[in-house]
């Protein structure tokens, strides 16, 4: 009789139930992967990856990742090889979850940079932007792998664009553009709009860039849509 009432009793038999909630804690925890990786040091390692080869570094202050909906960082930073900030992107947002990306590895879909800040000292024959990123370009030149694609947009940019030359500055915001990034370096289908200001004495930091007002010494001067 007692056999018979363990038989018909309520609930699973304990090693059924032990199953079970490993399966249910090994669900969950896959689940809430992407919110824990985010919380330490390899949270910006899909970054390191995807620029490898920059003479200088980047980095992220914290980042949101999901199955499902996009990728998002906040507070981008590329440094050139002395560890000045050189870019600082408030939010950079991938509109792919990490489940999408397997089954199309090439093409991100949409990246969008929102609140980016660049300052660019320009000198003959270049400009220390250029230095970070030409050995980069020159390897994705060579580079063997199936090249990467995807449409970039960049709203509420602003660039400093400092002529060391002539020590001289301009300041373009309200910066927006729109295009397609192929194989990693190629850009076409660009539309730019933004306003330029003269700015005089460079600032050379880039958080006091984003603090400091325009100098009204010019009138603004509306960069006109240029579609490449």
């Amino acid at each position: 009789m007692a056999r018979h009432s363990r038989a018909f009793g309520g609930g699973p038999p304990p090693r059924r139930r032990r199953r079970l909630v490993w399966l249910v804690g090994l669900a969950a925890l896959g689940w809430l992967l992407p919110q824990i990786v985010v919380l330490t040091p390899l949270r910006d390692e899909p970054l390191r990856l995807a620029f490898a080869g920059i003479d200088g570094r980047i980095a992220s202050r914290s980042a949101a990742w999901g199955w499902w909906h996009g990728i998002e960082y906040r507070d981008i930073v590329l440094f050139d090889r002395a560890d000045r900030p050189v870019v600082v992107v408030a939010r950079a947002v991938v509109d792919r979850g990490l489940l999408a990306l397997p089954f199309a590895p090439t093409h991100l879909g949409t990246v969008r940079l929102i609140g980016g800040e660049a300052l660019v000292e320009v000198r003959r024959g270049g400009s220390n932007l250029e230095d970070i990123l030409a050995p980069y370009l020159a390897a994705l030149a060579q580079s063997q792998t199936l090249p990467v694609s995807f449409d970039l947009e960049v709203v509420e940019g602003a660039v400093e664009l400092v002529d060391l030359e002539r020590q001289d500055t301009w300041r373009i915001t309200d910066l927006v553009a729109a295009g397609t990034v192929k194989g990693g370096a190629e850009i076409a289908g660009w539309t730019v709009s933004g306003r330029v200001q003269h700015a005089g004495e460079p600032v050379r930091d880039l958080a006091a860039m984003s603090l400091r007002p325009v100098a009204a010494a010019a009138a603004p001067a509306q960069i006109g849509r240029a579609h490449v």
